[in-house]
């Protein structure tokens, strides 16, 4: 078994290009994704917020959209994020690392 190397990890992901890095972001956000749609469609909670961030993610990507209000819809997506208090569902976890992740990469990859 080998062990994690953080800083290889790093490396590599800071090789990629800026062009790609969003990309790959988003690719990650929706590799979380589907754990958020469960947990929303099983407890009623709203993840309309998240489907559209990453939804205006891509078409930023593919030059169809301008990110104007990137930071008004992080923003939301935070203030939206699942409250584990709340929820007791087994998803609830996943689904806070979903709606994080998509925050976080906007913010990362996407913002102004």
């Amino acid at each position: 078994m080998s062990d994690f190397d953080n800083d290889n990890l790093k490396q590599r992901l800071d090789s990629l290009s800026k062009e790609k890095q969003p990309g790959f972001v988003l690719l990650l956000c929706e590799r979380l994704m589907p754990a958020l749609h469960i947990f929303a469609s099983e407890t009623g909670f709203n993840d309309s917020i998240y489907r559209e961030c990453v939804h205006v993610a891509w078409q930023y990507l593919s030059g169809t959209t301008s990110l104007l209000n990137s930071g008004e819809l992080a923003d939301n997506c935070l203030n939206a994020a699942p409250d584990t208090e709340r929820f007791e569902h087994p998803l609830t976890s996943a689904a806070l690392n979903a709606a994080l992740s998509v925050r976080s990469g906007d913010e990362i990859s996407l913002g102004p």
